[in-house]
């Protein structure tokens, strides 16, 4: 039998995958690998999340590159080789100079945030030592109160604006104010460029969610429960289903989902390739190859940690 990690790169590149005859089954290779890019040319980020300290010795000392350099997602090397447990990347960068609290990303996190996500000790001990905050400053936690109460207040503005004044001269007000709403967290509250950029790793989705179980209770509240007093019991399957509502939404939003683990040698992720091939389930759906590991049904791979995230349901 042919040796199975023959059909895979041990850097997550994408390659030709087995026939058939081969494997009795194949792995489409994805169109990207990782958020960085990585490619032909080598840059500070895919060295700092492959822990390459020398490669980002010689980007670093040639002046191909600095420790403060941040790629299209607005990350720094330094985030990089904390979500990857990479101890010595993270040592090297430190000493020559890397923020150690940089905030970077879509969810405007710190390097130790994002250690701390996966759960990484020695990447965190280290930023700890370099005096590292795992609380986030002051200015991300004003943004993400703000993005969350934003919508609780246009809310207010767009229904008493369609209340007062005629369909069609309310609609495209309340239109016109929701835009304002859009334009105040995009542009101002997280900078983005333009309007259509992705706002999928903010939580501008989960405000607007908040906002309308904050104004549904509210009317039910205000109006309906105190003028429909011969209803008790419908009244109470309301409250029963609201409340069963926003307590899974609070869920949704707090609950980690855990990520996938990796083959911790290369024997281990031998075994899992055979055992994988050995019944016939060796595809895209049960192996990750850009994580180079065995993934579970609702598993998907995140283009922001580089992990498989264990249950990625959408």
């Amino acid at each position: 039998m042919a040796d199975p990690t023959s059909i895979v790169s041990k850097k997550g590149d994408p390659v030709s995958l087995v026939s058939t005859e081969q494997g009795q089954a194949t792995i489409s290779a994805p169109s990207q690998t990782r958020t960085t890019h990585e490619s032909e040319e080598v840059n500070i980020f895919s060295a700092a999340q492959r822990g390459d300290v020398q490669q980002i010795r010689e980007l670093v000392e040639s002046g191909r590159a600095k420790v403060t350099d941040r790629d299209d997602q607005n990350v720094t090397p330094l985030h990089w080789a904390a979500i990857n447990a990479q101890l010595a990347a993270c040592r090297y960068l430190l000493e020559q100079g890397a923020e150690v609290d940089a905030l970077g990303g879509d969810l405007i996190a710190t390097p130790m945030q994002w250690a701390a996500r996966i759960q990484h000790t020695p990447p965190r001990d280290a930023l700890i030592r370099s005096n590292a905050h795992f609380v986030p400053p002051s200015s991300e936690r004003n943004t993400r109160i703000a993005i969350f109460s934003l919508p609780v207040l246009f809310f207010y503005v767009i229904f008493t604006t369609l209340s007062v004044l005629p369909w069609y001269t309310g609609m495209p007000l309340a239109l016109a104010e929701f835009f304002g709403l859009h334009h105040i967290v995009t542009r101002v509250l997280l900078n983005h460029k333009n309007y259509t950029d992705s706002v999928m790793q903010s939580p501008y989705f989960s405000a607007i969610i908040l906002g309308s179980l904050f104004w549904v209770g509210q009317v039910w509240l205000a109006h309906f429960v105190y003028n429909t007093p011969g209803y008790s019991i419908a009244n109470l399957l309301y409250v029963i289903m609201w409340s069963f509502c926003a307590y899974n939404f609070f869920r949704a939003i707090t609950l980690d989902p855990g990520t996938c683990s990796k083959p911790g040698s290369d024997a281990e992720l031998k075994s899992v390739i055979e055992q994988l091939t050995s019944e016939g389930r060796l595809n895209g759906t049960t192996f990750c190859i850009t994580c180079m590991a065995r993934k579970p049904l609702r598993s998907k791979h995140c283009r922001v940690c580089d992990r498989c995230i264990a249950k990625f349901d959408q």
